[in-house]
């Protein structure tokens, strides 16, 4: 059997690292939906992610259901959007952040907490941190006059 040296082992794995770049590897989104009463996770919550601009009628979506920890994970494709836009308004909750887009890669480098705008005094005392990948968002549900107009 033939060994490669340690430096053309070193070298191979520097072509596979810079190949991969450049093809570019598909990242996975997971959001995460928080309750702004409680701060605990919303499961069974249908969310829908706009894969670019919401506002041009031709931007793939792709919908996914919240599992018993919050989250919904999206596969985005290869290349990445350069940003996606949220939408949990599914006629049961409401978004507590003011805009739904995101930059991809804010949300893959360091991950993005949106502002939470239902608890302007703070009573929600678990300070929620994302990691790479992740987008935490603060929900709360409708209304019963608000289920009304929907």
């Amino acid at each position: 059997m033939r060994h490669l040296s340690s430096s053309r082992c070193a070298l191979f794995l520097a072509s596979l690292v810079s190949v991969s770049e450049g093809i570019g590897l598909a990242q996975d989104v997971t959001i995460r939906l928080i309750n702004v009463k409680d701060g605990r996770p919303l499961q069974g919550q249908l969310i829908v992610l706009s894969l670019g601009n919401a506002r041009v009628a031709s931007t793939p979506e792709v919908q996914a259901t919240t599992s018993s920890d919050g989250t919904a994970v999206f596969h985005l494709p290869e290349p990445g959007p350069e940003q996606v836009f949220l939408d949990t308004e599914n006629g049961k909750i409401r978004a507590c952040y003011s805009w739904g887009a995101f930059s991809t890669r804010e949300i893959i480098e360091h991950g993005v907490v949106a502002e939470n705008k239902c608890d302007p005094k703070g009573k929600v005392k678990v300070k929620f941190t994302a990691k790479p990948g992740e987008v935490i968002v603060f929900v709360r549900f409708l209304r019963w006059w608000e289920r009304m107009q929907t």
